[in-house]
């Protein structure tokens, strides 16, 4: 008689094996995904860079730096001081200040004209953690204004920067003379209209990745996104893009304004709004469709809609001549 033994002589069935296997190809995939990870890293590794860093090349004289509420803040103050209603002009994502300078250089000649690095963007300082949203912002603007001894302002804005504007004007309607709004943001986009390189970057993974690693193919593909006519896209443009957000405390910035999902205002607000508007527009912009213009311009009470053909979400990037024409110049600088 053999003797009682739990061990069972039979063989291990396909289903156990199956899991078995599974569970080695799991590990394998985690494994290699780790290595990618890794690699990635080690290829694309950009580490922050301090404001002295990026000073020569970012901010030449006439840039000065500002405290604002314990920030300190890029900011150039270009034309006449005597000025009664200076044009200030705010920036969208990802961007800063020199996507102006365009513009800054024909309005310099007629009129004072400030421009700024917004918190958390090009060279300036961030905002406290959790002061990410555009209401934020718009204090922020009525602080900075109140430091350069600015009573009131046309305000010039793209994108977010826009939307940054008339929240402005809706909390000081008093402060602000006249709003030019380049693609505005405010209403709700489709997610597929995102640029690749903010699509990336809200993903939980990539967005840890994006604190020490920077791919300038991701910013050239995001600028394709930006864009209508490809070969606008100059290798100035795309150095600018891929290096502002390098400077320290900018990618955690962003980071926390994707995780927060800090982006759209009450747009019921603009229907307070009774001052000049001039609302632009590029007809081709993928990023915002350009019949949101029509709905700023309903409700902006007395507000012009300017839609101009065969160009992106960056227009007075990608054609300032054109886009700063007669009628828009006009505006501005009235």
């Amino acid at each position: 008689m053999k003797p009682y033994s739990h061990r069972s002589d039979k063989k291990p069935s396909r289903f156990k094996k199956f899991l078995r296997w599974s569970g080695y190809l799991g590990l394998a995939t985690v494994g290699l995904v780790l290595l990618a990870m890794l690699a990635y890293c080690l290829v694309f590794f950009k580490p922050g860079l301090g404001t002295e860093q990026m000073a020569a090349q970012w901010a030449p004289a006439p840039s000065q730096f500002v405290d604002v509420d314990g920030v300190r803040v890029h900011v150039r103050d270009l034309g006449p001081r005597d000025d009664p209603h200076p044009i200030v002009m705010i920036h969208g994502t990802d961007s800063g200040m020199t996507a102006w300078f365009a513009w800054a250089d024909v309005l310099q000649k007629r009129r004072r004209v400030i421009l700024m690095d917004l918190p958390g963007f090009g060279l300036s300082g961030t905002l406290a953690d959790g002061q990410e949203g555009s209401a934020a912002y718009a204090r922020f603007m009525l602080t900075l204004l109140d430091q350069l001894g600015v009573r009131q302002c046309s305000l010039v804005g793209h994108a977010f920067g826009g939307e940054v504007a008339w929240q402005t004007a809706y909390l000081a309607p008093d402060r602000v003379t006249r709003l030019t709004l380049i693609a505005p943001d405010g209403y709700p986009v489709e997610p597929w209209r995102v640029p690749l390189d903010e699509k990336l970057a809200s993903m939980p993974v990539v967005s840890w990745l994006n604190l020490f690693t920077r791919s300038r193919w991701v910013v050239e593909r995001g600028m394709e996104d930006r864009f209508a006519d490809l070969n606008k896209i100059t290798p100035e443009i795309v150095d600018r893009y891929f290096a502002l957000p390098l400077h320290e405390g900018n990618r955690q910035a962003q980071r926390a304004r994707l995780e927060r999902n800090l982006f759209g205002a009450p747009t019921s607000r603009l229907t307070s709004l009774h001052l000049p508007t001039l609302i632009i527009w590029g007809e081709l912009d993928k990023q915002s469709p350009s019949e949101q213009a029509y709905w700023f311009g309903r409700d902006v009470v007395g507000s012009k809609v300017l839609v101009i053909d065969n160009i992106g979400h960056v227009p007075q990037e990608e054609d300032p001549g054109r886009v700063l024409n007669d009628q828009v110049y006009g505006f501005v600088t009235k």
